[in-house]
C-alpha cells in the first residue's frame, strides 16, 4: 500500500516576499508512468494552479511515485490587511 509525503518549507526573503515551497510526494505504491498525453487534471493543476497562486507548480512521473512541486510567493498580508483566504472560501 502506497502513501503521500506532504512537506513545505518557507523561504524568508529580506527584499521580495516570503515563498513557500509544498512538495507531494507518492511513495509505496505502483510504479508510475509519465502519461502519454497531459490530461484535464495534470492541466488543471500545473496551469490553473500556477496561474492562481502566481507560481510555478511542477508534475514528475517518477517510476517511484508521482511528485507535484508547488512555489509561490506569499502575499504580504500588512498590505493586504488580512489572511491570504479565510477559512472554507475559495479565490
Amino acid at each position: 500500500m502506497g502513501r503521500v509525503v506532504l512537506t513545505w518549507s518557507l523561504e524568508p526573503r529580506n527584499s521580495a516576499p516570503d515563498r513557500l515551497s509544498i512538495v507531494w510526494r507518492e511513495e509505496g505504491g505502483p510504479r508510475v508512468m509519465p502519461p502519454a498525453r497531459r490530461g484535464f487534471g495534470s492541466r488543471l493543476i500545473q496551469g490553473g494552479l500556477a496561474h492562481q497562486l502566481d507560481g510555478d507548480v511542477t508534475l514528475d512521473f517518477a517510476p517511484e511515485g508521482l511528485v507535484c512541486t508547488i512555489d509561490f510567493d506569499l502575499p504580504d498580508t500588512a498590505e493586504v490587511g488580512q489572511p491570504m483566504l479565510p477559512l472554507g472560501t475559495a479565490a
